[in-house]
């Protein structure tokens, strides 16, 4: 307990899912997190919640492809507690795609590319140079295992993700001299309720993907959880730029 008292979190997508899972652990280690959704209702309940159990957080509503609501939320959280430690960009968009030449390209590149990639950056441009004055801070973001190998029907998905890692490496040599360290997670299928309705729905699909497990089970919110725990913590003060797998092996197939 206590591995990041005094410090305050941004979690995007933070009331559900993954999200949910890393407010939680942030908020048993300490920190103050604004769990920052599209979804305040949920948000809110969240906040409750923990704040119930002695923890502190508070809900934040956020368009992450908006950079004015970006702007705001962000001093928003600097005015209140005088500094933002941690930075996650969690919330992200994923469909079941279709071949290239075939795709929607509103739906099947647009919105993956604009939630996907331009919420991130967003959030690095905004929060990034507030933690430059700082002098210390930590910036994680929610890739993929799409990143890393190749998946049919998924370019647009596939395309956002693998930005992200570039953008992770390229923030990470950028603001290492200012104190900030940037990392990012690659999941693979992570049993939101989300995912499993999904995958429910697909049961040749799921039965494949579960079949390449080297770990034989699907990974969960807590398993991705503890890492960018880990990461967003002091023990992880020399690790910056990695893009770092937690998919029970997925992707050694």
């Amino acid at each position: 307990m206590g591995r990041l008292e005094n410090k305050t979190a941004i979690v995007t997508g933070g009331a559900m899912g993954i999200g949910e899972g890393i407010v939680r652990r942030f908020a048993e280690e300490g920190a103050a997190v604004v769990i920052a959704d599209m979804n305040l209702e949920a948000a809110e309940a969240l906040a409750a919640e923990l704040c119930g159990s002695g923890m502190k957080a508070q809900a934040q509503r956020i368009d992450i492809t908006d950079l004015s609501q970006w702007k705001a939320a962000a001093a928003a959280v600097k005015e209140k507690y005088g500094r933002i430690d941690i930075l996650v960009n969690n919330a992200g968009f994923a469909n079941t795609g279709a071949p290239l030449e075939t795709m929607d390209l509103e739906r099947d590149w647009h919105k993956l590319i604009n939630i996907n990639l331009n919420g991130t950056f967003y959030g690095f441009y905004t929060v990034l140079p507030i933690m430059a004055e700082q002098g210390g801070a930590a910036v994680g973001s929610a890739s993929s295992d799409a990143a890393i190998i190749d998946m049919n029907g998924v370019c647009g998905y596939t395309a956002a993700k693998g930005a992200i890692n570039a953008l992770t490496r390229a923030a990470a040599v950028e603001y290492a001299a200012r104190g900030i360290r940037v990392n990012a997670v690659c999941p693979a299928a992570t049993m939101t309720p989300a995912v499993d309705k999904l995958l429910k729905s697909m049961p040749d699909v799921m039965d494949n993907m579960l079949k390449q497990c080297v770990i034989p089970r699907f990974g969960t919110p807590l398993d991705v959880a503890n890492l960018v725990l880990f990461l967003a913590s002091d023990e992880a003060a020399y690790v910056n730029g990695e893009c770092v797998r937690v998919d029970g092996g997925y992707t050694l197939r």
